[in-house]
Parts: C-alpha cells; sequence; structure tokens
C-alpha cells in the first residue's frame, strides 16, 4: 500500500510549510514510534525545562537556540531512521522549529485532464 504523508510545519512565527510525500506502508510503519515521541514532545517536561524547546528544531533553529537538533532529540530511534524521515519533513529557508501536524492517507487516484 502507498500512502501520501503531510507534514505541517513552522519556520518562524507561524510562517507555516507543508510537505506531501508518497510513502510506503513499511516505512510509514517503521517511523510510526518516532511520530509518537515528536507529538507527544513537551519542552516543559524536560529536566531542567527548556521553555523554548522545540519538537524539531534544525539547522538555523537549532544552532541559534543551542536546542538539540532531531537526531539528538530522538536519539533512542537511531541517527539513519531519524534522518530519514527528515526527508519528508518540508524546510524553510532557514529551516522549522517545530512539527505542527502529521497526517497520512491512502494515495488517492488521480486522473490527469489537462
Amino acid at each position: 500500500m502507498i500512502y501520501e504523508i503531510v507534514i505541517e510545519a513552522d519556520t518562524n512565527d507561524a510562517d507555516y510549510i507543508t510537505s506531501i510525500s508518497s510513502i510506503g506502508e513499511e516505512d510509514l510503519e517503521r517511523f510510526k514510534p518516532l511520530i509518537a515521541a515528536i507529538a507527544a514532545f513537551d519542552g516543559m517536561k524536560l529536566n531542567p525545562p527548556e521553555y523554548n524547546a522545540n519538537n524539531w528544531a534544525n539547522y538555523e533553529h537549532g544552532n541559534r537556540f543551542g536546542e538539540l537538533d532531531p537526531a539528538e532529540r530522538y536519539a533512542e530511534f537511531g541517527v539513519d531512521l531519524v534522518n530519514e524521515f527528515s526527508d519528508y519533513v518540508p524546510n524553510g529557508e532557514h529551516g522549522v522549529h517545530t512539527i505542527t501536524s502529521i497526517e497520512y492517507y491512502e494515495q488517492p487516484v488521480k486522473t490527469k485532464l489537462l
């Protein structure tokens, strides 16, 4: 089964970008535990609390505030898996800091009319 995965992320101050990608069922299943960890992440629950901790601070967003990059934040899943998932995450000019939504659905049948 082939799905489409839709990921929305915040690049800066509610500037949202979206990616839509095809993904196989096997890859989707491998990513589900990581996705659950992203959804559950709360910087206030860290010890000590990180008030500005975002769930996917990459590129300039991670460097600017000293936050952990996704591979470090989700190290328990392994660098390779996190990097593979990164390919599905949209990236703005300076990266993103927060994944705001992830959804998937069966890839629709499309008919090109023109």
